[in-house]
């Protein structure tokens, strides 16, 4: 019974010494989680100063231990974000003087600009928008294109902007003029058109549309052409009635002739040819560019026109010793189009490349149908042309007569493109230097007639 006793007592006293141990080592772990959390403290203290954007907190370090270590970590993060802020102001200053050189030299445009989103309606307009329609932008902005201008455009996309040729491009259909009215004076300017897709926007896709005040321009161009169109008509009578003199000379009318005299009026006569086909160049360019000009069109067939050129312009091609070959099918679409207007585009094609091929050399007219227009090719083993030159041989007075023959306006192929372009077609030309040319021009099957 006293055994029993003792070994009770015995128990008790180790239980009683393990939990004082533990309440004592508990002691001691909260005592030093107190410690840990008072050093903490300022470190928490910063990091909350950092994160609300107050880099001008730093950590206060004591001793070497981890904790000392962990403050020199986070002062050396706060002195990486400075250096960081720093540089992201700097750049905001660039960035800020950047946008406001491009907004002033923006504004100071003298030229219309005008930036429209992909369903035509303005997202920006400058100054001078503003000037020319007595508006101001904010009256502007939100309204359609059509509301604000009205191209010159085949394409009316006023209801329907998804087939606006400003926004998708379309070479074909692209208008080159516009005119906007002044709201408070009602006056009306003409301008040229000019658009382009802006690259590399991460918004919304937009474009950009430059306008130009063109109305001075197109009322001087127009008294000089009235003036040329006088001029020109004013020549033309002379120069048809020395023509007529010279031929009544050649027949005998006024008594015979000497050879050295018939030879010499023979070579006035051409002369006088050549002078009165150029009047009739220009005075048909005029008519022309001032769309007084209609086309008065029949069913004809291709291949009997172009041998009709062909039979007109061989005895020029025989004097080079060139070979002059009409390849085109029977079966090419019988076409709706102004014979004469067209006999005119194949005969000034085929002499310039009869001009520009050497003797011995040779000319081809072909033609092949798709499913939208004819392409009649003219392809010659002449001298070509250089790639630079290609974008403008259609343009107006552009002639290489001065390098490869004496007479010439330069408004042979600029007449043949505003032929074509007025049936609805396209011309062109491919060429390398020394290995010859190959002209081109279309005509839509809309003017095709397959069943006659």
């Amino acid at each position: 019974m006293i055994l029993f006793q003792n070994k009770y007592t015995l128990l008790d006293a180790a239980v009683f010494a393990s939990l004082t141990i533990g309440i004592i080592v508990a002691i001691a772990s909260y005592i030093r989680y107190k410690k840990l959390l008072n050093k903490l403290d300022p470190i928490a203290d910063v990091a909350m100063a950092v994160m609300h954007g107050d880099l001008a907190q730093k950590v206060k370090i004591k001793g070497k231990n981890k904790i000392a270590r962990l403050g020199k970590d986070i002062n050396k993060m706060i002195e990486s974000l400075k250096d960081r802020e720093s540089k992201i102001r700097k750049y905001q200053i660039e960035l800020q003087g950047q946008k406001e050189y491009l907004e002033a030299v923006f504004n100071s445009l003298i030229d219309g600009i005008v930036i429209i989103s992909k369903d035509c309606k303005i997202i920006k307009t400058n100054p001078t928008i503003e000037i020319w329609t007595n508006t101001n932008e904010e009256d502007i902005i939100g309204k359609k294109l059509t509301d604000l201008i009205r191209c010159k455009c085949e394409v009316d996309c006023s209801k329907n902007p998804d087939n606006c040729p400003l926004i998708f491009q379309n070479e074909r259909l692209l208008p080159n003029e516009a005119t906007i009215i002044n709201k408070g004076t009602k006056a009306e300017k003409l301008l040229s058109l000019n658009s382009v897709p802006i690259s590399g926007v991460i918004v919304e896709q937009s474009y950009l549309i430059v306008l130009r005040d063109i109305t001075e321009f197109k009322e001087m161009n127009q008294m000089r052409e009235d003036f040329m169109a006088t001029l020109t008509h004013d020549l033309r009578v002379p120069i048809l009635a020395e023509g007529n003199t010279l031929k009544f000379f050649l027949k005998g009318i006024f008594g015979p002739l000497t050879d050295k005299q018939r030879e010499a009026l023979e070579n006035m006569l051409d002369s006088n040819n050549d002078l009165s086909r150029m009047v009739t160049g220009l005075l048909d360019a005029y008519k022309y560019d001032s769309g007084n000009i209609e086309l008065f069109k029949e069913p004809v067939h291709l291949k009997k026109l172009v041998q009709d050129c062909i039979a007109e312009l061989t005895p020029l091609s025989r004097k080079n010793d060139q070979s002059l070959t009409n390849f085109i099918s029977k079966e090419i679409h019988t076409l709706n189009i102004d014979k004469n207007e067209i006999k005119r585009v194949i005969r000034n094609l085929i002499s310039n490349s009869i001009t520009y091929t050497p003797k011995g050399g040779s000319i081809n007219v072909n033609a092949e149908n798709n499913e939208k227009e004819v392409i009649i090719s003219i392809n010659d083993t002449g001298k070509g042309i250089a790639e630079s030159e290609l974008e403008q041989i259609f343009d107006r007075f552009f002639s290489k007569a001065k390098k490869f023959r004496k007479v010439g306006t330069g408004l042979g192929l600029y007449l043949s493109k505003q032929i074509v372009e007025k049936h609805g077609g396209k011309i062109w030309a491919e060429s390398n230097l020394g290995e010859g040319s190959t002209f081109y021009f279309s005509l839509p099957l809309d003017t095709a007639n397959i069943d006659i």
